[in-house]
């Protein structure tokens, strides 16, 4: 046993009752609602990120059309797997072990979806009250493909 550990055996009841007779100290702002919280703390210029997700296990990406984001005045701007890959951000998470065959995969979907919540457009606004529902305008054309079920496929 490494020195200075405790271990569940050792634990005596008197120990146990020690620690509930320790005077908490963070009880009383949070108790009388003066807590300070991340959501709490607001700072200029903050943008709120949104991510929408794919629907389908295994979909080509027909289109993506952001013009009805574009309408909401809190929206600031988006950017989509094919965007990225113009800006010259590539693929992650390669696989580098040896004999095994190479893996990775975008930050956002590029041409087609792979799994249900995949990633497929990440876009920016002002309000987090309307990350929502710019969301839910941002119109991504699907065309769903058998789903790849065993290793064969």
């Amino acid at each position: 046993m490494i020195q200075g550990t405790v271990t569940r055996a050792e634990t005596t009841q008197e120990s146990v009752t020690d620690l509930h007779h320790m005077r908490r100290l963070e009880d009383f702002r949070f108790l009388t609602g003066r807590a300070i919280y991340a959501d709490d703390i607001k700072l200029k210029n903050l943008a709120f990120l949104g991510i929408v997700r794919s629907t389908y296990p295994h979909a080509n990406i027909k289109s993506i059309d952001l013009s009805k984001a574009r309408e909401n005045p809190a929206f600031i701007t988006a950017v989509t797997g094919e965007d990225l890959v113009k800006l010259g951000i590539g693929i992650i998470f390669e696989n580098e072990m040896p004999g095994v065959k190479k893996t990775g995969r975008h930050h956002l979907a590029v041409s087609k979806v792979r799994y249900v919540g995949e990633p497929v457009v990440a876009f920016l606004c002002k309000d987090k009250y309307c990350v929502e529902d710019i969301a839910d305008v941002i119109e991504v054309d699907y065309e769903p493909i058998p789903v790849v079920t065993s290793i064969e496929d």
